[in-house]
């Protein structure tokens, strides 16, 4: 896709049920290891697509690496993934659910492919990248204060995000440490960056050693090459309206893409049919923190929706 040798895994117990592609977060954070230990069960009745982005994943490539990205190019990529598994299962339509970076991508990709796409749902929805990360460094803040971190306040105060960017990657990296720590990432799970995401990796047997290490290397790349794009993101600038129905997957307690940046655009988002579903107990990732009940949303909004073959 896009000139770019991009890596899909399909799991499915009948080829012939409707289709739900996953878009994973970051830029460059895959998740497919976390769906297949979480949401596997899904695969009874919906045909999983797991893929790793440009850069990503098992999708990295040293040579790839070099070339500059830009938002656009992973929202070309995702139509015409789209475009291939609507022939691929001889479907009118598929089902996109898109996570942080990724409900950004496939709230695009919605916008762009009214046929194609035939249900969004949304899961730690970035909407606004200067006003989130106004939002979620403040949490930081407040909580650092609330808990006496005097030293990881200071260093917090002494570096907020301007415009939704950081003055570098240190910067950034302390705030989604804390983010991680203060329960804005998993509400119940609470740890560092480590723990929340590089343990699972390093635990995972669906990436190789080598594999694994090549997953960093494409996280840390399109974290510092696309930071700038992340930040100038205005979804509710730039999609208004969808054509099919929204589902709306939130944790109570995100701080990552704070829910109520995603409340305002959805309330003003005009769609045929839209639902909003609260998770109590999850922060960013509902379909990781509370899995049954995320699957048992999806699983019931997606077989609501009539699919036609061609």
């Amino acid at each position: 896709m896009g000139g770019e040798r991009q890596n899909i895994r399909i799991v499915s117990a009948d080829s012939s049920n409707p289709v739900l592609l996953f878009i994973h977060g970051g830029p460059g954070v895959c998740d497919r290891h976390l769906v297949l230990k979480y949401q596997s069960g899904l695969a009874r009745d919906l045909t999983l697509v797991l893929w790793d982005q440009r850069c990503s994943g098992r999708s990295y490539s040293g040579k790839g690496a070099k070339k500059e990205v830009h938002t656009e190019d992973y929202v070309r990529d995702a139509q015409q993934l789209t475009e291939l598994l609507c022939d691929m299962f001889r479907r009118e339509s598929i089902f996109v659910a898109g996570h942080s970076w990724g409900a950004l991508i496939g709230a695009l990709l919605a916008a762009r492919e009214p046929r194609r796409v035939g249900a969004y749902i949304g899961q730690g929805q970035l909407v606004n990248g200067a006003r989130n990360a106004e939002l979620s460094h403040r949490f930081c803040v407040e909580e650092a204060r609330r808990l006496g971190d005097e030293r990881v306040l200071r260093l917090l105060e002494a570096h907020p995000p301007v415009n939704g960017r950081y003055l570098n990657v240190r910067a950034m990296m302390l705030q989604r440490d804390c983010l991680a720590r203060y329960g804005g990432v998993n509400y119940l799970h609470r740890g560092g960056v480590m723990q929340s995401l590089a343990l699972p990796l390093l635990t995972t047997v669906e990436y190789s050693p080598a594999g694994k290490v090549r997953y960093v290397r494409g996280a840390m790349h399109l974290t510092k090459a696309l930071m700038d794009e992340v930040a100038g993101c205005r979804l509710d600038e730039t999609v208004r309206r969808l054509e099919m129905p929204v589902l709306m997957t939130m944790g109570r307690h995100d701080y990552n893409t704070p829910a109520e940046l995603a409340r305002e655009w959805f309330d003003a988002l005009d769609a045929p049919r839209k639902e909003w579903v609260w998770f109590e107990t999850s922060a960013h990732s509902p379909s990781f923190e509370q899995p049954e009940e995320w699957a048992r949303a999806v699983r019931a909004f997606c077989l609501s929706i009539p699919q036609n073959r061609v």
